[in-house]
């Protein structure tokens, strides 16, 4: 609606400068060095304001920030204990364009039971390992990179379930979360 007002408004005022003269075929021809180079500055204007919407369209909050995918794999292993034997695997992946630095994961788990629940948290992790093979260890995950965090929670058997929640957090205290809720059975079981 607003814009069949901006539209009726326009050509309003265009046959206004029609009927007192402003736009007759003579006058047009005495100014056209002024209307060549008002038609310049309009093609200049517009070029630019259509290079300022694409950087705010595509790239205002895509070029260098820290991007990232966290998964958590749990396999659960029977013992002969009263316990089972929960093995976590975190995993960050960097889909960002930018390196992240010093990836740090914490594990809460909170176990659900017929007696209530029992929370636990990991903050030491068992041999890290970085996917691509270049031996950097886990201090630096490059563009395109994955790193894994395991560890080992002991669950007692009369728990039904356990909810895994993992946050990475990076040197700028950047955070990546991901949720996880598994039956506490052996993986052959479920």
């Amino acid at each position: 609606m607003t814009s069949l007002l901006l539209i009726g408004a326009v050509l309003l005022i265009v046959s206004d400068l029609v009927k007192h003269g402003f736009f007759s075929t003579s006058r047009l021809n005495e100014s056209k060095d002024a209307l060549a180079a008002v038609q310049s500055i309009a093609q200049v204007l517009f070029i630019v304001l259509g290079a300022i919407f694409s950087y705010y369209r595509f790239f205002h909050g895509r070029s260098f920030v820290s991007r990232a995918r966290v998964a958590i794999g749990i396999k659960v292993v029977d013992t002969s204990a009263r316990v089972y034997l929960h093995y976590v695997t975190v995993e960050l992946e960097n889909l960002g364009t930018v390196t992240i630095w010093e990836p740090v994961p914490t594990l809460r788990a909170r176990m659900i039971g017929p007696d209530g629940t029992r929370e636990e948290t990991v903050k030491e992790w068992r041999g890290a390992t970085h996917h691509s093979g270049k031996g950097r260890g886990y201090a630096v995950v490059d563009s395109g990179e994955t790193v894994s965090f395991t560890a080992y929670i002991e669950v007692a058997k009369s728990f039904w379930a356990v909810e895994y929640e993992a946050v990475v957090r990076d040197a700028d205290d950047v955070e990546w979360t991901r949720g996880e809720l598994v039956a506490n059975k052996p993986d052959h079981d479920r």
